[in-house]
This record gives structure tokens, sequence and C-alpha cells, in this order.
């Protein structure tokens, strides 16, 4: 078993007075739970025991760190599910288990990120333009934000806006 660095654990009982902040010395090992052997941590602070894995993609999930490990790598690695179930020996369901939370977190850890940088939205745009538009990916919520900024054509108005082609045969004579 490897040696847990302790130093990058906090308390999450948000009454602590520790809560939140990182090597102050309060968190110890109490025992270890599951198959896995998971460490059950504890604030010396105020008591609070806690998983490990809290607050990450792995926690309650009872597979070793190195099999998740396995399947989110090669699912990183753009393997299909039955692929990624077929190289780790998981099932295509835990695979699929897997994907969802590691998404989430991962969407969540980026976007709390996101909110800390205080960009604006034309910041926002430019970072966009630069990383993604060079990859030819459309991000379907600006388009959608830019569909309702767009004014709708009055119901009144009869003629076409643009040339209309006619699908009909060509009636050109020579």
């Amino acid at each position: 078993m490897e040696e847990l660095d302790l130093n990058k654990y906090s308390c999450d009982n948000k009454d602590c007075s520790d809560f939140g902040l990182k090597s102050r010395g309060n968190i110890v090992i109490t025992t270890y739970y599951g198959k896995n052997k998971t460490p059950l941590l504890r604030c010396k602070t105020c008591g609070k025991r806690f998983s490990s894995s809290r607050g990450t993609p792995f926690f309650h999930l009872h597979l070793d760190s190195k099999t998740l490990g396995s399947v989110i790598t090669t699912l990183a690695k753009g393997k299909s599910i039955r692929d990624v179930a077929v190289a780790t020996g998981v099932s295509k369901d835990t695979a699929w288990r897997v994907l969802d939370r590691a998404s989430k977190h991962c969407k969540s850890t980026v976007d709390e990120l996101l909110i800390e940088l205080n960009l604006e939205d034309h910041q926002l745009e430019d970072l966009w333009s630069f990383i993604m538009k060079s990859k030819g990916i459309q991000r379907p919520i600006m388009n959608q934000i830019k569909e309702k900024k767009k004014k709708p054509i009055p119901k009144n108005l009869t003629l076409p806006l643009f040339p209309v082609k006619s699908k009909g045969k060509s009636t050109k004579t020579d």
C-alpha cells in the first residue's frame, strides 16, 4: 500500500475552523475500510471523519485505483465503451459509470476555475476562438445564445429575404 500524503487533505466540515485549509497537521488516518482498504481520515480539530476519496470521481466506486486509472486513461484515448470494458476487465455499465463521474467532476472543476478567473464575456469568446475554432469544433451553447439574440422575422413579411432557388426543372429556352 502506497504512503498517503496527508498534507493534500483538508477538513470538509464547513463548521470547522480548519475547513478547506491544507497542510495544517490536523488530518490523520483513523482506519481503512472496504475491499480496497480506502483510508478513513479524521480532522483533529473538529473530530469529523471522512473518506480519502471524498470529493473525487472515485468516491463510492468499488474498483481499485489502478483499474479506475486504466479505465479513465483508455476512455481519454478515445476508445469505445466496449473497448474499454474489454481492455480493463470491467463491465460496460461500470465503464459508463466511471465516464459519467469523471466527466461531471471535470466539468465542475473547470467551471470553478473559470469562475475564479473573473473573465468577461468577450474574453471567454476570445479564449474559445483561440482554442476550439482552430480545431473546427462548434460550441452549441454559444449558438443557442446567438439565436436568442437574433430578432424574430415579422409574421406579416411576405417577400423572401433571400433569393429562392426553384426546385423544379429549369424553364430556360435558347
